[in-house]
C-alpha cells in the first residue's frame, strides 16, 4: 500500500493533468469559435461579391433593355407615320 507521500504526489499529478486537459479543451474551443467567425467573414465576403456582380448584370440587363425599347419606340413612331399618310 502506497505511503501518504505516494498518494500526495499521483494527487498533484493528476491534478496537473487535469489542469492540461482542460486548457486543452479551452483552447479547441476558442479555435472552433474562431473557425466560425472566419467561415462567417468568408460567407460574407462571397455574397457580397456575389451581389455586386448580380447589381452589375442587373445594370447591363436595364441598358440592353432600355435600348430595345428605344428601337421599338421608334419603330411604332416609324408605323404610326405611315398610318396618318395613309
Amino acid at each position: 500500500m502506497p505511503g501518504v507521500e505516494a498518494v500526495a504526489q499521483y494527487g498533484i499529478g493528476f491534478f496537473a493533468v487535469l489542469v492540461l486537459a482542460y486548457v486543452f479543451v479551452q483552447t479547441q474551443k476558442q479555435k472552433k469559435a474562431s473557425n466560425g467567425h472566419d467561415r462567417w467573414i468568408v460567407v460574407v465576403e462571397n455574397n457580397t461579391r456575389a451581389t455586386e456582380h448580380l447589381v452589375s448584370v442587373m445594370a447591363s440587363f436595364r441598358e440592353t433593355m432600355m435600348q430595345i425599347m428605344a428601337r421599338q419606340d421608334a419603330k411604332l413612331d416609324e408605323l404610326l407615320a405611315r398610318a396618318r399618310r395613309e
